[in-house]
């Protein structure tokens, strides 16, 4: 019994730990507002720094279905960015309020920076679009020094939204870290002055730690530097890159396809390839590989643009762009709308997505390694293709690889099809029929029906009249008669 009664307890008191929607009242439709904090943003230095750092809403917050056990996983613990320690600090809930200090204590002399990110929620689950930050030191000095830059994702060519900011500072290691916006674009101020290696990473899973899948790189940046510029972050591993396919891209290329993007400035002479062609299991001859080069560069310098499609009017003006008169002519009816200057109407979205471009320029980077060959890369052989110092987008460099393919079959031609003929259907010699030139209908020769010019038939009633026209009686042979001069349809015996 005393056992179910403190189960009881427990019960109870994590039910009132969770504040639902309060019965009654008008419901609210707009987020929390965040009306204070501690210390404030105009108190830079906070010398001795005790008790923790809050943030104060105007209303009640929710503390959210995840509890914040330290280990990084609660709702609120998520939208915490603590520096520079890089543990997860102590992150309390006091209904309108959200206090934080480090596990370890407050260290003297130190630049500190709370982040507080969107998604704070009410009772009502109405959620925060903005976030804050907190940034002091525990020292007399107030630090001025800043960082920006942005974080571009080079398999893709644009930002990266909500990238991982990490700013190291040397030689004490304090990291101080931010989360990028949208366009991946950041700004760190109030930071200690000094050296700095600045890392961002694709922060895949949102768990503000770096992993060892996800994609990233580094800068450095001198004292007195205020802006990195772009980082281009990819994927990086401790493996050299190993071959996944090979096909014949044409007569004298062979691309070969890796298991991880390869540096896009490799290039490889003849001495780092062996190409060569299977004759029989025990003979073989080589086709001369010139070199290799990564597809976006080979495409660069062997791909020869498709040909422009040929005008179909050379000597039409320019299309008239006036507008319709859809009035009619009618008394009093508004003039037709003008079309407005050309350019007037800018392109907002596409003047977005061009100011969202890199300013740096690179080449792609790809897994696709393409072999020139001297020799021609002949159909339905086997071939033996080996490679030396291939190197990974990381600079990872491995010991040679190789692989054996076949290229495909040449394709028959098809012959089951013909080309039809344009001269119409044509009749058997011994059937007595005539075939119309243009439309491959048949008449009979004695019917008297008149084909028109354009190969359309007369109607019915025409082909009776042609042949009662035509037709004339028989003479009998002591007649003596002749036929009429002007008679010239088929002589018929009448029954």
């Amino acid at each position: 019994m005393p056992r179910l009664k403190r189960a009881a307890v427990v019960m109870l008191l994590a039910a009132c730990a969770r504040p639902g929607v309060p019965p009654g009242g008008v419901q609210r439709l707009t987020p929390p507002v965040l009306i204070g904090a501690r210390p404030a943003d105009s108190t830079c230095a906070v010398p001795g720094m005790k008790g923790d750092a809050e943030f104060r809403f105007d209303e009640v917050i929710s503390e959210g279905s995840q509890p914040n056990f330290g280990y990084g996983t609660g709702d609120l613990e998520r939208l915490v960015l603590f520096s520079p320690d890089t543990g997860v600090p102590v992150v309390g809930w006091h209904r309108d309020r959200i206090t934080v200090h480090p596990r370890a204590g407050w260290r003297p002399n130190t630049v500190y920076r709370i982040e507080l990110a969107p998604g704070v929620m009410d009772l009502w689950h109405n959620t925060s679009k903005g976030g804050a930050t907190l940034r002091f030191t525990t020292g007399t000095t107030c630090p001025t020094h800043s960082l920006s830059g942005r974080a571009i994702d080079w398999s893709a060519r644009r930002g990266v939204p909500q990238a991982l900011i990490d700013a190291i500072h040397l030689p004490d290691s304090l990291t101080y870290r931010t989360i990028a916006d949208s366009t991946g674009r950041f700004r760190l101020d109030r930071l200690p002055g000094g050296y700095y290696i600045v890392r961002a990473t694709i922060d895949q899973n949102h768990d503000h730690r770096q992993q060892s899948s996800e994609a990233w790189d580094t800068v450095r940046a001198a004292p007195g530097v205020d802006t990195v510029g772009e980082i281009w972050t990819f994927a990086r591993d401790t493996l050299p890159p190993k071959i996944q396919t090979v096909a014949r891209l044409d007569s004298q290329a062979i691309a070969v396809t890796f298991t991880k993007p390869i540096d896009p400035g490799l290039r490889l002479d003849s001495t780092s390839i062996r190409v060569l062609l299977i004759i029989s299991p025990t003979d073989s001859g080589t086709i001369t590989p010139l070199a290799a080069f990564p597809k976006a560069l080979y495409d660069s310098l062997y791909h020869v643009p498709p040909p422009r499609p040929a005008a179909t009017d050379t000597g039409r003006k320019g299309a008239d762009t006036t507008a319709a008169d859809t009035t009619g002519g009618r008394k009093g009816a508004p003039p037709p709308a003008k079309a407005p200057p050309q350019g007037a109407r800018g392109d907002t979205t596409a003047a977005k997505a061009k100011a969202d471009l890199p300013v740096q320029k690179r080449p792609d980077l790809g897994s696709v390694l393409v072999i020139r060959t001297q020799g021609r890369v002949q159909d339905d052989k086997r071939y033996f293709v080996e490679l030396s110092n291939v190197r990974s987008a990381g600079g990872i460099t491995g010991p040679p690889v190789s692989t054996t393919f076949t290229t495909p079959k040449p394709q028959p031609a098809d012959t089951t099809k013909r080309a039809k003929s344009d001269s119409g259907k044509v009749a058997k010699p011994d059937s007595g029929k005539v075939v119309k030139p243009d439309s491959g209908k048949v008449v009979r020769p004695d019917s008297g029906v008149t084909i028109k010019p354009g190969g359309a038939k007369g109607t019915k009633l025409d082909s009776l009249k042609a042949i009662r026209r035509n037709s004339v009686k028989p003479i009998k042979p002591d007649s003596g008669g002749t036929p009429k001069p002007d008679s010239t349809g088929p002589w018929r015996r009448r029954r």
